[in-house]
């Protein structure tokens, strides 16, 4: 049954592989065909040691295998494992395996011996037991430990370690005869004081008492206090320190006799002023009244004053400030003969505009005129009226992409339509239509064309229009000049952005080349085997140039860049910098002077 199945799916792969072969030649497309596998069958068991294998099918009759590993030993234990120690014998465990007769036989395992370690003697102390030197096992309880006693302390006689004073206790000791760290330590009492003669430590004063002490000779403690009764002030005569006058009061003082820094002080009374002469403090002005003062002739302190009556003000004729005009007021002022300050201001009144001539300002096609009248004096206008603009004069222009009108009088142009040919010439401007040298593709986002190819390979130049059918040109595709024989020399538009992939392979007598202001990249191989191309000049904005894009050019010795600086390159992934060293600058243009047919670099703008 099951050789049977195997015999239709077969049988059904061979058909279905038939038909798509069929439907290939037909249809000139290839048929994709996705596996679509039954479940596993097991075609060998595996077993402990030999691993085991599997199959499955396809409707198409594809058979896939796949390897079952190894199960490996299931092992039961018969025999736990003992393990031997340093005097007696021990053994591994036995086993045998579930699924076959695989069997592990129990071994016996050789008594492994004492590891014997030395340990050295330690002598015993006043406090501690010590040990004879002795031998232990490492993995058991062998060992020929032996302990030795203590020997306890031996304290000789007293020893005086710090003599006593009257000031601090004496010390005696005890050292054992074992260990002279063991020590027994007893106080010895203070020796008594000597007394010496009465000292005075601080004067009586005309306030303060004094005192007097008895100290000990040896240590200086005090033994014994007196005190020293105040002696009190004794002042003598007064003595006059600072005169009086009319302005301040003096000042007298008694001085202690005991202390010079005790003092009595009393003010002296002022005395009376002297008159002097009187004096204008303050002159009279046209609102406020002035001062005159009369003063001490010894201090210039005031003793009187006086008022000294305003004079009141005394205003001239009206000066004119400022004239006034059409719109705005003027001004006029009096000032006080007696005070330039004080001032009286008057306005003046506004003149008024006067009306001139009427004057026209003609409209065009791009503004609006005026006819208005202004003021004779302020050139203000007074009555204004727009005049409309006028209509565009226009006439039909045209180029390459098409046509449109611009106005005779201010150039402004409409947007621009494609052109309606018959016959090769547009209906509307009569522009004849060019013979067409190129293709063009339409790029996948449908905003701009690239050259596909050169419908006519006997050209020898071409120049590559920077648009078509109204949308820019952006790229050279990929061989769109393979092999052009005959093509000597080559312009490209500024609206070319990439040169694609050997878009000039191969254009052995190609000659001159102009290449885009706005161009960014150049493709692998772009002008490959191009040998009579001499120099070129690579524009500021190319970011890129991809590897072997000259290879071939024998006669291509210099390429000339509009920006030199910023520039790596790249072989076999590694990085390197532009060797400024081999660069010039002549008229702003660097020139690497390498034979770049050679140079199998990858070129970065950085």
């Amino acid at each position: 049954m099951k050789e049977s199945k195997i015999l239709i799916r077969l049988a059904l792969g061979l058909i279905l592989s038939v038909a798509a072969v069929c439907c290939a030649c037909l249809c000139a497309c290839e048929l994709l065909h996705f596996h679509l596998y039954d479940e596993w069958v097991i075609t060998k068991q595996p077993t402990c040691t030999e691993s085991g294998e599997r199959e499955r099918y396809c409707s198409c009759g594809e058979k896939q295998t796949s390897v079952i590993g190894a199960l490996g030993h299931d092992l039961i234990v018969i025999t736990e494992a003992l393990p031997a120690t340093c005097t007696e014998d021990g053994y591994t465990a036995s086993a045998k395996c579930s699924r076959c007769d695989y069997f592990i036989e129990s071994t016996v395992i050789k008594a492994i011996g004492h590891v014997i370690h030395e340990h050295e003697a330690k002598a015993p102390t006043c406090t501690e037991n010590g040990w004879a030197s002795y031998e232990a096992c490492e993995n058991c309880d062998y060992s020929t430990f032996a302990p030795l006693e203590l020997l306890g302390h031996n304290f000789g006689e007293w020893e005086v370690s710090k003599q006593p004073t009257c000031a601090e206790e004496g010390e005696r000791v005890k050292i054992c005869a074992h260990d002279n760290k063991h020590i027994i330590k007893e106080s010895i009492g203070k020796l008594e004081h000597t007394a010496g003669e009465w000292v005075i430590f601080e004067d009586a004063t005309c306030e303060a008492d004094g005192f007097k002490s008895i100290n000990c000779t040896e240590c200086g403690e005090q033994l014994q206090t007196e005190t020293i009764k105040a002696t009190g002030h004794d002042y003598g005569e007064w003595t006059v320190l600072k005169e009086s006058t009319c302005a301040e009061e003096g000042e007298k003082v008694q001085v202690c006799k005991h202390d010079g820094a005790h003092r009595i002080v009393q003010k002296i009374e002022k005395l009376t002023h002297t008159d002097g002469e009187w004096t204008e403090e303050r002159s009279a002005t046209c609102e406020d009244d002035g001062q005159s003062v009369l003063k001490c002739s010894e201090c210039e302190a005031i003793i009187e004053t006086k008022v000294i009556p305003a004079t009141g003000h005394g205003y001239g004729e009206w000066q004119t400030v400022t004239e006034p005009t059409c719109t705005q007021e003027g001004m006029r002022k009096k000032v006080c003969e007696n005070d330039e300050t004080h001032i009286i201001e008057e306005a003046l009144p506004a003149l008024g505009h006067t009306e001139g001539r009427e004057i026209t300002e003609l409209p065009d096609c791009q503004k609006a005129g005026r006819r208005y009248t202004q003021c004779t004096v302020c050139q203000t206008v007074l009555k204004s009226e727009t005049l409309p603009i006028t209509e565009h004069e226009n006439k039909i222009e045209y180029d390459e992409n098409g046509h449109y009108n611009e106005c005779k009088n201010c150039g402004l142009k409409s947007e621009s339509e494609a052109h309606d040919f018959e016959n090769g010439t547009c209906k509307v401007c009569s522009y004849k239509q060019e013979v067409q040298t190129l293709e063009f593709l339409l790029e996948s986002d449908a905003e701009s064309y690239r050259v596909s190819g050169v419908i006519d390979k006997a050209c020898t130049e071409v120049i590559v229009p920077s648009h078509y059918k109204g949308l820019p040109v952006t790229k050279i595709g990929l061989d769109a000049f393979r092999m052009c024989d005959n093509l000597i020399s080559v312009i490209l538009p500024d609206t070319v952005e990439i040169i694609s992939e050997n878009s000039f392979y191969g254009c052995v007598n190609l000659i001159s080349v102009k290449l885009s202001a706005n161009l960014k990249r150049i493709e692998k191989g772009a002008f490959y085997n191009c040998q009579k191309l001499e120099s070129l000049i690579i524009p500021s904005k190319v970011e890129c140039i991809e590897e072997k894009v000259f290879f071939g050019c024998s006669k291509l010795i210099s390429l000339n860049f509009e920006n030199c600086f910023g520039w790596s390159f790249y072989f076999n992934e590694t990085k390197g910098e532009m060797d400024k060293d081999v660069m010039q600058q002549p008229n702003e243009i660097a020139k690497y002077f390498v034979n770049p047919q050679y140079v199998d670099f990858i070129w970065v703008r950085n």
